[in-house]
């Protein structure tokens, strides 16, 4: 099955929510279980609000997801500021109680990767791949 969704959003937060339930109702009719639906969307979810709180971009993001029966990839773009993903995980723990987002993409998805350019905005790719069922 292979199965996109792509969705631009405003750069506000009551879109943040938005977001989050469509890319719910994507992951969810790819066949994910419901403790990996949970994951992606807390993933997501930190991504988007990222993107909205800490870009300063008066643009739109966007979200753009990939299935391909077994791995699903999720980009999250900006064009905002741009940052270094280094940095904060490297002042992680003077953020306390924020300042998790980065850590929580980590670990619930299989691989969070970033690309950025300061001033031209950032490109989160998230990937998670499918768990095969035994019986």
């Amino acid at each position: 099955m292979r199965a996109t969704f792509k969705q631009a959003y405003r750069s506000t937060a009551p879109w943040v929510s938005k977001a989050r339930k469509e890319v719910e109702s994507f992951v969810t009719l790819c066949g994910f279980d419901c403790e990996d639906v949970s994951e992606i969307v807390l993933a997501v979810g930190e991504a988007v609000n990222n993107a909205v709180e800490h870009s300063r971009s008066l643009h739109d993001f966007s979200i753009g997801c990939e299935f391909d029966g077994h791995r699903l990839l999720i980009r999250v773009e900006d064009q905002g500021i741009g940052f270094s993903p280094q940095t904060v995980m490297a002042n992680r723990a003077s953020l306390q109680p924020r300042g998790l987002g980065i850590f929580l993409m980590n670990r619930l998805m299989d691989k969070a990767e970033f690309t950025f350019k300061p001033g031209d905005g950032t490109v989160l790719t998230l990937e998670k791949r499918k768990q095969v069922a035994t019986s």
